[in-house]
């Protein structure tokens, strides 16, 4: 009984340390591009920053560890909770699975790629300026276009609300917060598909401040006992 006490109270701790790292995240991002936020939407202007490329590492790595690892334990946990409720479980587990996974390899490589590149932009001629630019354009959209704003943010809008439609019988608010994430998951993934720029960026928008406020709460009531497996 201590033992499993024990590994809730981590699991709701890591959450809660989730959303503190994401928020960081999401203000070393504004540093390093001086407050540009249209920055992240056309990443043709990013290297204008160079001389942040730490600030642009660190974002990338919080990034990797607030919106992505630190959640794997919560995933697993809210497993434990969704299996009696829903035969859905393990599907939804396995979304929220992938997105984390893929979330996090997409960071790590922003987090290697953006400051390399970003240092050489510093001292380079030109010629090789441009180069760095078409590079870091072309990875940023694999990254961002590709592997974040179309794949990841589908298959944890399935997750987020399939899990807010388990949740809101027991835990109102925190379920339909989690509707409301997952919906706009969806909306940056269609967005994206169908070449809607303000969908996506709405949908991206939300996504990125409603993830910190489900991680924190998820964090809380797993913390106090009150989701228990």
């Amino acid at each position: 009984m201590k033992i499993e006490s024990n590994y809730q109270r981590h699991v709701g701790l890591l959450s809660i340390l989730s959303a503190i790292l994401a928020f960081g995240s999401l203000v070393l991002s504004a540093v390093a591009v001086e407050f540009n936020l249209d920055t992240f939407s056309d990443p043709s202007g990013l290297l204008r920053f160079s001389q942040h490329h730490e600030a642009a590492r660190w974002a990338m790595l919080l990034d990797m560890f607030g919106y992505y690892l630190l959640l794997l334990p919560a995933v697993l946990y809210l497993h434990e909770w969704l299996s009696p409720r829903t035969p859905w479980a393990n599907l939804l587990t396995c979304c929220g699975l992938a997105y984390v996974l893929i979330g996090a390899i997409g960071a790590g490589i922003l987090a290697a790629v953006w400051p390399q590149q970003m240092q050489q932009y510093l001292v380079a001629g030109p010629q090789q300026q441009a180069e760095l630019q078409a590079a870091i354009e072309n990875i940023t959209t694999l990254v961002y276009g590709g592997m974040w704003n179309i794949l990841e943010v589908f298959l944890c809008g399935v997750w987020w609300i399939g899990m807010g439609l388990v949740l809101r019988s027991k835990f109102p608010s925190p379920g339909n917060v989690s509707i409301l994430l997952g919906l706009a998951c969806l909306l940056d993934s269609l967005g994206n598909m169908t070449g809607l720029k303000i969908l996506a960026e709405t949908g991206l928008n939300l996504y990125l401040i409603l993830a910190i406020a489900w991680a924190a709460w998820m964090g809380v009531l797993i913390y106090q006992s009150r989701i228990k497996i």
